[in-house]
């Protein structure tokens, strides 16, 4: 009976699941997420945001000086064209007048055998009216040359405008006149921000400044507007 009893008892007994504990309750690290990663992430898209605002307004600029000039060239040319024409009708009747006055010296010398000096005069004036009218229509001519390539020339300005928007260029807004003798110079006024809101950014994104200066004087004076400052940079 001790026997049973013995082994009934030991079958009995139910088996400790439970891992033993041990003397270390140090919880789990959880896993390391670089803490800089959002933040140049961030910045990014600041500067990726910077980049299509001011490429958006340079289309447009580029758009307005390209239609502004356009209309000016066919300006030009009408009222060259309507100079023109009037000069050469006026060259035409004087012409008409020059024959019909050699024709009446003619018969009178046939008649008279002499030459009114009234007459001589004004056949010398006309012929100065036409000089002075072929010199005006050389001197339109050099001008629409002149023209013509100044319209080359300022379209390929515009071309240069267009291709510089391809390059890595941010603007900002709101610095107030003269913060960057304060921080002495420009490009001091970006590195600042950056070390203000992204002070680790540096380590991980070094950034190297080509230029930067500030946008022409082109806001409405009366409403005290900054203006914007550009910075152009290589690898961002």
């Amino acid at each position: 009976m001790r026997r049973g009893q013995g082994k009934n008892t030991f079958n009995n007994r139910k088996p400790n699941m439970t891992p033993p504990e041990t003397g270390n309750n140090t919880p789990a690290r959880p896993e390391h997420h670089n803490a800089d990663e959002p933040e140049e992430n961030d910045l990014k898209n600041i500067f990726r945001k910077m980049r299509e605002d001011l490429k958006e307004d340079m289309r447009k600029s580029v758009k307005e000086m390209e239609e502004e000039t356009n209309q000016k060239m066919q300006d030009i040319k009408k009222s060259l064209k309507e100079t023109v024409q009037d000069l050469k009708t006026e060259i035409q009747k004087i012409q008409k007048a020059q024959s019909e006055g050699m024709l009446e010296i003619e018969k009178l010398g046939k008649r008279s055998g002499t030459t009114d000096v009234s007459i001589t005069n004004r056949i010398q004036k006309m012929e100065e009216r036409i000089s002075g009218a072929e010199d005006t229509l050389a001197e339109i001519d050099s001008s629409t040359k002149e023209n013509l390539k100044s319209n080359k020339s300022l379209t390929q300005n515009i071309q240069e405008i267009w291709d510089s928007m391809k390059r890595p260029n941010l603007r900002i807004i709101g610095i107030e006149e003269g913060e960057e003798i304060q921080v002495k110079g420009t490009e001091n006024i970006f590195n600042k921000i950056i070390e203000e809101n992204f002070p680790n950014l540096k380590k991980h994104m070094p950034m190297k400044i080509q230029e930067a200066y500030r946008t022409p004087n082109r806001l409405n004076q009366k409403k005290g507007s900054h203006r914007h400052i550009i910075i152009k940079t290589s690898n961002i």
